[in-house]
């Protein structure tokens, strides 16, 4: 599985270490400056819980440097599919919701882009709980 990430042009995520940071930030404005698309989670791991934690701001600080605008994604449904410290998916009877919620630029710091958009994706996604019939 390791090759077929490294091929894909996968970017390892930081794990605090000294140089994780530049390292990961690099990896992403070369391949933002080519054009290309980076899915990135900015809560840095699942929520336990299933709410919308706080969002890390190296997404929004690569965003800003590269030019390039974010598209926030709130996603629901993910919690019931692989329960936390599982190895085992369900996907009978699951239902995803998807939402690509409206880009925006990075203007201003990197940090107040980060809580506009977990406060984007947390309304969203408390709209798609609300509204679906296949959450408990």
């Amino acid at each position: 599985m390791g090759w077929h990430l490294y091929l894909a042009g996968y970017i390892r995520a930081g794990t605090g270490e000294e140089g994780d940071a530049p390292r990961v930030l690099n990896q992403c404005l070369k391949w933002l400056k080519l054009g290309c698309h980076i899915l990135w989670f900015p809560e840095g791991h699942r929520s336990r819980d299933g709410e919308v934690k706080r969002f890390k701001t190296g997404a929004f600080v690569a965003a800003k440097q590269a030019g390039v605008k974010v598209v926030p994604v709130a996603i629901s449904g993910t919690p019931n599919v692989i329960k936390t410290r599982s190895l085992r998916y369900f996907f009978k009877g699951i239902r995803v919701q998807i939402t690509l919620l409206p880009p925006f630029e990075v203007d201003g710091e990197p940090k107040a882009a980060a809580v506009k958009a977990r406060d984007l994706v947390a309304k969203q996604v408390a709209l798609q709980r609300a509204t679906d019939p296949w959450e408990p």
